[in-house]
């Protein structure tokens, strides 16, 4: 009873201070009288841990709810056209992008227009710019709009939102316990990394991803809470999902130390092709924002425009894992796989820059991997030494 007493006084004896403060000394009460003791930097790991789990959870429901509109709902519409129209079912693929956008449209607009977009440049300019806020309505939004577009077949990655996802609950926790702007932005960061080694089963890849692309430096204490995040996170993907990693790789070795210069001369080229990638994307997003139409219909015409290409290049569609992994094990012909990148290119330029929501890393990955599976078709034919095959060109590609 004497321990409680102490506690009850402790919580009184700070109802002055913020909500984090008065948490932190009553717990630090409660810990002295064991004889242990907390400082806020303590607090702040456990908070991690917390945002960690979180961004975890967060990324299974975000990948069962693409998957929901992948498999059953845009399937089932696709069947209704069908059957109530003339429409043959393998033409039906062109309508079913515009009708994603014209469903989650209405969300971005009235509910939340940072729900548009990839998500990880709002992050970075969250953490630059504003001290790491995000709104928190902005959790869920985003994951349901970005799962309507990318279950519906829009050209678009999962890995943007997630970040956003996680991001948006570390700064939705800094905010219950009034932390500082720099813990803040550490909790946002935490969440970063934490989205991304839920999403790829890779608990590095999240905290390099978190200290070198959302925070942009590093200190003992911002790496400890980052790698308890993104640890966490990757615990809880990895119990839904289990011990896979994102591509299922085959064995490929370097046959001739001088083929490393046909790789170099690829990375050069493939700068190339990113920019050409980046280049479109802007200029079909400038395009858009001139078109006189209402922002309700635009993410219906860019996903009108992506259905056209459904129709002839299916594999550009959703996030495109698969196809990537065919190009990686070599199912690919040289002639395909150049359309593929055009076509993706394509793709994820009206989708998102018509104003639909999801990432473009995941599409990064696949023209990445669609070049490179290209570029090794074409290494025997001015290299006569002996060469990898085309899918480890694509590997590197990625």
């Amino acid at each position: 009873m004497s321990t409680l007493k102490e506690i009850k006084e402790s919580w009184e004896l700070y109802r002055d201070r913020t909500l984090f403060v008065r948490v932190q000394k009553t717990i630090g009460t409660f810990l002295d009288i064991h004889h242990l003791h907390l400082n806020e930097t303590v607090v702040t790991n456990y908070l991690a841990l917390a945002v960690g789990l979180c961004a975890g959870f967060s990324s299974v429901g975000y990948r069962f709810m693409i998957e929901y509109f992948r498999a059953d709902f845009f399937p089932t519409i696709r069947d209704w056209i069908t059957d109530v129209s003339s429409i043959p079912f393998s033409y039906s693929i062109i309508l079913i992008p515009a009708i994603g956008g014209l469903l989650l449209a209405p969300i971005i607009v009235y509910f939340a227009r940072e729900a548009s977009g990839a998500g990880v440049p709002e992050v970075i300019e969250s953490v630059a710019l504003r001290g790491g806020r995000l709104r928190f309505r902005a959790i869920w939004l985003k994951a349901i709009v970005s799962s309507i577009c990318i279950g519906s077949g829009g050209s678009a990655g999962r890995h943007g939102p997630m970040v956003y996802n996680g991001s948006s609950i570390g700064a939705a926790i800094s905010n219950l316990f009034h932390m500082s702007t720099e813990r803040r932005k550490w909790l946002v960061a935490c969440g970063a990394a934490g989205g991304i080694a839920a999403t790829f089963n890779a608990p590095i890849a999240g905290v390099l991803f978190a200290m070198e692309v959302i925070l942009k430096q590093a200190t003992l204490k911002t790496v400890t809470s980052i790698v308890l995040a993104s640890v966490s996170a990757s615990v809880v993907g990895h119990y839904y999902f289990g011990d896979i990693p994102a591509f299922k790789v085959p064995v490929y070795e370097l046959l001739n130390y001088q083929e490393l210069f046909c790789y170099a001369v690829m990375g050069v080229l493939g700068g190339f092709v990113a920019l050409l990638f980046s280049n479109t994307s802007y200029f079909i997003t400038g395009l858009f924002n001139k078109l006189k139409v209402t922002k309700l219909l635009q993410p219906a015409i860019g996903g009108l425009l992506t259905g056209f290409i459904l129709l002839g290049l299916p594999q550009v569609g959703g996030v495109g894992y698969d196809a990537i992994e065919d190009c990686i094990r070599n199912n690919f012909t040289v002639q395909l796989l150049l359309l593929l990148i055009v076509g993706k290119i394509l793709a994820t330029s009206f989708t998102i820059g018509s104003g639909g929501s999801g990432g473009v890393f995941g599409p990064s990955l696949f023209i990445g991997a669609m070049f490179g599976g290209a570029f090794g078709y074409l290494i025997p034919h001015v290299y006569s030494g002996p060469v990898g095959p085309p899918g480890a060109y694509a590997l590197v590609g990625m």
